[in-house]
């Protein structure tokens, strides 16, 4: 009973919460929402508003500028993560032409770290391009098929996004 209490609380807050964001959002919490559920969908409310915001200035682009987005963003990716991509390779490179059992043990480790550190790269970087980047396909998606994402698409999308992080809620 207690735990309901909560929970149509929680959902009742985070709902003020969501109403009050500027521009606005129309992204409605199920009632019997688990509970971390409903912080999460509070927090990405939050970059669902400012990818909104983007709106105006994505939908003034020409469908060249749109088209150049995507390059400019591959391009922002592949800066952002050159460096430790190339430090990850070596240590492949490494790994593989080791002649002893102890030394590719050593690159193993190596590789595995590497790894983790050129995911969280990427990961940074797709983070910092994410509103733009979903500014420019709800207004593709609307150029294309006439059709606009909700605005709770929008946080489905970045819960997807989200899914190697397990409960990390940035």
């Amino acid at each position: 009973m207690i735990n309901l209490l909560f929970r149509k609380q929680a959902v009742s807050s985070a709902q003020n919460f969501i109403g009050k964001l500027t521009p606005k959002v129309q992204i409605n919490i199920h009632p019997e929402a688990p509970l971390p559920s409903i912080g999460l969908v509070k927090k990405l409310s939050v970059r669902a508003a400012q990818i909104c915001a983007l709106e105006p200035a994505i939908s003034a682009l020409s469908d060249e500028q749109l088209k150049a987005k995507t390059v400019e963003f591959k391009a922002k990716i592949a800066k952002a993560i050159e460096f430790k991509n190339s430090e990850y390779q070596k240590a492949v490179a490494h790994h593989r032409s080791a002649s002893s059992a102890s030394e590719r043990e050593s690159y193993a480790l190596d590789v595995k770290r590497l790894g983790k550190e050129l995911f969280d790269a990427k990961q940074k970087v797709l983070d910092e391009i994410l509103n733009e980047a979903f500014a420019v396909v709800r207004e593709t998606g609307k150029r294309l098929m006439n059709m606009r994402h909700f605005d709770v698409q929008l946080v489905g999308g970045m819960v997807l996004h989200r899914r190697d992080r397990g409960n990390d809620h940035r």
